[in-house]
């Protein structure tokens, strides 16, 4: 018997900061100035005025107990450029 989940799954386009470079670089060859667009997809797990958890991976869902959840990501609603609700299919 499939289980309903309570939470929605979601993706949610966000930007971050790009990665350090390592080693020095002269300052008239610096790094683009550009930020790195992402996209996360999971269940939203948590919310808060500053934060939305996902979670990408969910186990022991048609248990009679809590399901379990790994991969856990908490992005900051300041990057949140979008949030869209998915609909699984069965």
């Amino acid at each position: 018997m499939k289980q309903k989940m309570k939470q929605k799954l979601v993706l949610i386009e966000w930007v971050d900061s790009a990665q350090p470079l390592p080693g020095w670089r002269f300052l008239n060859d610096l790094p683009s100035l550009a930020v790195v667009h992402c996209k996360s997809v999971g269940w939203l797990v948590g919310a808060s005025k500053a934060v939305r958890m996902l979670a990408p991976n969910l186990g022991d869902v048609v248990a009679q107990g809590d399901a379990q959840a790994s991969g856990f990501i908490r992005i900051p609603v300041a990057s949140i450029i979008r949030q869209v609700a998915l609909r699984e299919v069965e």
